[in-house]
Parts: structure tokens; C-alpha cells; sequence
């Protein structure tokens, strides 16, 4: 029997996680820990991701509602739904990706994500981390910390 050790990884929570945060995820075993106590950071990928098509890059970015969002906790700052963000997301999503492999098996889980009501931004980024590990069948144990900085 050989027992296998897990690595602990701490993250900010994130929509779209950049590409290396998926291969050390892929690596092996792993305990990954979302900070859920940290204030919002503006002007961070929180809300925002990108995506490559053939007209290159294409930012996406979720509105917030206007306020304080700096000093917030990342678990009450609130998106702006008073905006149609999300079928302009599906729509681009769509328009770079549909003939891509496993589109059609994939993006019917994303409409079904884009179409539940957020309205906090923490609640957005969580589905997301789940739906990735889930999806791309990642050997990880995901959690939330409980108090700031600590696992």
C-alpha cells in the first residue's frame, strides 16, 4: 500500500484561474484553500478573466455594484446584475469557442452556471473553483478558510 501525500495550496478566490494554476493542480493529490476572509482587491482578476480567440485576447469582467469594494470584505461585495454581463459573456464565449473540441458537452454546463442569480461576488467565484475541479477532474480537496491568512 503506498500512501501518497498531498500538497497544500493557498489561493485568492478567482473566476478564471491562470493556466498554471491548473497544471499545479493536475500535478498530484492536492488540499487547495480559498482565502474567504480577504478584502476585495481592486483592479484584480476577481472578476475579470480572459480568453483567446481569433481575434486574440478578449477581456470579460463582471460589474460591481459601485461602493467601497476596496476595503470590502470579498464576501459582501455585490455584483451589478442591473447589466446584461452575462449573455454578453455566453455570446463571446460561444463566438471563440464553438468549434472547439467538447464545446458541445461543455458549454451547456456554463449556460447552466451563467444562469443562476448571483449576487455576491464570492458566491460567482466559488461555483466556478468547484465546477473546474469537478470538470477538469482534478485530484483536489477544496476548502474555504475560516479566518484570515490561516488554513
Amino acid at each position: 500500500m503506498s500512501l501518497e501525500t498531498k500538497t497544500t495550496f493557498y489561493s485568492y478566490s478567482f473566476w478564471c484561474p491562470p493556466l498554471y494554476v491548473f497544471a499545479l493542480l493536475n500535478l498530484s493529490p492536492s488540499n487547495l484553500f480559498i482565502e474567504a476572509q480577504e478584502n476585495y482587491q481592486k483592479r484584480s482578476w476577481r472578476n475579470r478573466a480572459q480568453i483567446i480567440g481569433p481575434q486574440g485576447l478578449q477581456k470579460l469582467s463582471i460589474p460591481l455594484e459601485k461602493g467601497k469594494n476596496k476595503k470590502m470584505p470579498i464576501q459582501s461585495v455585490r455584483i451589478a446584475n442591473e447589466e446584461d454581463w452575462g449573455n454578453l459573456h455566453l455570446r463571446t464565449i460561444q463566438t471563440n469557442y464553438q468549434s472547439a473540441p467538447y464545446f458541445e458537452h461543455y458549454f451547456p454546463l456554463v449556460e447552466n452556471l451563467y444562469s443562476k442569480d448571483y449576487i455576491h461576488l464570492w458566491d460567482w467565484n466559488w461555483t466556478w473553483t468547484q465546477f473546474w475541479i469537478q470538470n477538469l477532474d482534478f485530484p483536489v480537496q477544496l476548502s474555504q478558510t475560516l479566518q484570515f491568512g490561516q488554513l
